[in-house]
C-alpha cells in the first residue's frame, strides 16, 4: 500500500495531484493505486473577528505584528468547515521545520508564545 496524506486549500487540485503521484509511484513499482479519500480543504476567511483578536493579542504580547498567511497546515479546520460554514476559525501554532521527516523540529520558544497567545485570545473573547 502507498498511503498519502497531503493537504491543500485547493481540493480539486489536491485530489488530482495526490492521486496522480500515488498512481505513478505504484505503477513504477508494479502495483495498483486506489484513491480512498482526501482531507477536506479549508479556505481561511479574509474578514474574521477571530483573526483580528488574535492579531491584536499577539502584537500586544510580542511588540510586533503577527504574520497572517495560509500555510500547509490546519488540517483540523478542514474537518470542521464543511460541518459549520459559519464557524470563524484560525489555525495557530509554533514554528515547525522538516515536517513529516526524520528532521522534524519544533521551536520550543514558540510553544510558550503560542500557549500564552491562546490563553489571552480566549480571555479576550470571553469579554
Amino acid at each position: 500500500d502507498i498511503d498519502s496524506g497531503t493537504l491543500s486549500r485547493n481540493l480539486p487540485a489536491l485530489r488530482f495531484i495526490d492521486f496522480a503521484t500515488c498512481r505513478t509511484a505504484a505503477e513504477v513499482c508494479g502495483f495498483e493505486a486506489q484513491n480512498t479519500g482526501t482531507t477536506p480543504a479549508w479556505e481561511p476567511r479574509r474578514e474574521s473577528h477571530l483573526t483580528e483578536v488574535a492579531c491584536a493579542v499577539y502584537e500586544a504580547q510580542n511588540g510586533k505584528p503577527m504574520t497572517v498567511m495560509p500555510v500547509h497546515a490546519g488540517l483540523e479546520c478542514g474537518g470542521f468547515a464543511p460541518k459549520n460554514p459559519a464557524l470563524d476559525m484560525i489555525s495557530i501554532g509554533p514554528t515547525l521545520t522538516g515536517v513529516h521527516t526524520p528532521e522534524e523540529r519544533c521551536d520550543t520558544e514558540d510553544v510558550q508564545i503560542t500557549v500564552e497567545l491562546l490563553k489571552e485570545i480566549l480571555r479576550s473573547l470571553e469579554q
